[in-house]
């Protein structure tokens, strides 16, 4: 099996966590198909740990969003793609130890960069700063 980037590990995991949004039955959305949904046919052990991580701790990762929205926000207002940017750079900064948190932000701002406008990147990266120093605090 042939090497990929760490940040199309990110993007495997993002993409996964993306299309579960849309699945209706639990058991439609498979990691197996993780490969599948991507641009490359390799799925990297770390891209399937991102996502189950994700997918398991999910309701901590949304309250954690919800929580750090402005007043009059909810999560249902942030677009999927986005959603799935931020559930995946949280699952690093609070459940993926060898990873920095700035590296976490910063892959996730590359990441907005590619899927989200600019002003959703400029969210992305506020609201994962305000995560990530209300987690160094804990």
């Amino acid at each position: 099996m042939s090497e990929i980037s760490r940040i199309k590990e990110r993007e495997q995991a993002v993409i996964y966590i993306f299309e579960k949004q849309f699945q209706t039955d639990e058991n439609v959305a498979d990691l197996a198909l993780l490969s599948v949904m991507c641009e490359t046919t390799v799925t990297s052990e770390y891209s399937v740990k991102l996502a189950e991580t994700a997918e398991k701790n999910i309701a901590e990762i949304d309250e954690l969003i919800s929580k750090n929205l402005k007043t009059g926000w909810t999560i249902f207002r942030i677009p999927k793609i986005v959603l799935a940017i931020l559930r995946i750079a949280i699952t690093e900064i609070k459940y993926i130890d060898e990873i920095p948190v700035s590296v976490a932000i910063n892959e996730a701002v590359e990441l907005a960069k590619k899927y989200a406008t600019d002003k959703e990147k400029g969210f992305i990266n506020g609201l994962l700063a305000s995560i990530a120093k209300e987690s160094s605090n804990e």
